[in-house]
């Protein structure tokens, strides 16, 4: 019968993709802050992070078993400086779903300020326990017309990543083959194997 697990990782592990388009970024105990902000027409800054989940998925020898995981949800915990200044902050628009290189899910019909994102697979992905996952979070950041916020004596607009996590349901199935063969398919719940 399969088993509902979450694994996450911490916000200070998460990797900026092009820090020269921010106005700034830290990294501190409770997670990763990037801040920017856009003057006038500018379609700069918007930025992705990206963050990797390790995949609960494995193949051992001594069982001859492989532990098959198919990914349910996904989940970023962040929050904004509009929740604690009441200025406009960065925003969450973009979450990609990434296995090894092939991208399996995409969600762009959102812009969030936290402080948590969730977003279920449908369907449910089968993953392959040889490639790990990895989430490319877009952010973006209110444009100024006439003034930075500096300028006008406002921080920066940010965004503070906490975590992310992914819920699989795994269960073991047949061993995969050595030299390159076809990866064994799981049992379908339920049933005996």
């Amino acid at each position: 019968m399969p088993t509902l697990v979450t694994v996450g990782t911490h916000g200070h592990s998460f990797e900026i993709e092009d820090p020269d388009l921010l106005r700034g970024y830290g990294r501190a105990g409770w997670g990763l802050t990037v801040s920017g902000s856009r003057r006038g027409g500018s379609e700069v800054p918007f930025t992705w992070v990206h963050a990797a989940i390790p995949l609960v998925a494995s193949s051992s020898e001594k069982t001859s078993k492989t532990i098959f995981a198919r990914l349910i949800e996904v989940r970023v915990a962040f929050t904004t400086n509009q929740t604690t200044t009441g200025i406009m902050g960065g925003t969450v628009t973009h979450l990609h779903v990434w296995h090894g290189q092939d991208r399996i899910a995409v969600f762009e019909d959102f812009s969030s300020q936290g402080p948590l994102l969730e977003k279920a697979l449908d369907p449910v992905v089968t993953l392959s326990p040889l490639r790990a996952l990895g989430l490319s979070i877009g952010v973006d950041f209110p444009q100024f017309i006439d003034e930075l916020p500096s300028e006008i004596g406002l921080p920066w607009p940010a965004v503070t990543f906490n975590w992310a996590a992914a819920d699989y349901e795994v269960e073991s199935g047949p061993r995969i083959k050595e030299g390159g063969g076809v990866v064994a398919e799981p049992r379908q719940p339920g049933t005996r194997g």
